[in-house]
C-alpha cells in the first residue's frame, strides 16, 4: 500500500514540477512585458515633454511677431 501511495505522491509532484516550470516561464515572459511596457511609457513621456517645450518656445514666438497678410491677391501671391 506505501508503494502505491509513493507512485501516486511521485507522479503528482512531476505534474506539479512541470506545471510550476510553465508558470515560471510565463512570469518570466510578463515581466519582460512589462518592461517593455515601462520603457515605451518612459519614451513616449520625453517626446511628450519635448512637444510641449516646442509648444511653449512656438507659442512665444507667435506673441513677439505677428506676419502681415499678403497684400496682392491669389494670383500674385503664388507667382511670388
Amino acid at each position: 500500500h506505501a508503494q502505491a501511495l509513493l507512485r501516486t505522491a511521485t507522479g503528482e509532484l512531476a505534474t506539479r514540477e512541470g506545471e510550476l516550470s510553465q508558470a515560471r516561464e510565463a512570469h518570466a515572459e510578463l515581466l519582460a512585458a512589462h518592461r517593455a511596457a515601462e520603457d515605451a511609457a518612459g519614451g513616449f513621456d520625453e517626446i511628450a515633454a519635448m512637444l510641449r517645450d516646442l509648444l511653449r518656445e512656438h507659442t512665444a514666438e507667435e506673441e513677439q511677431e505677428q506676419p502681415e497678410p499678403y497684400p496682392g491677391d491669389l494670383d500674385d501671391a503664388r507667382r511670388s
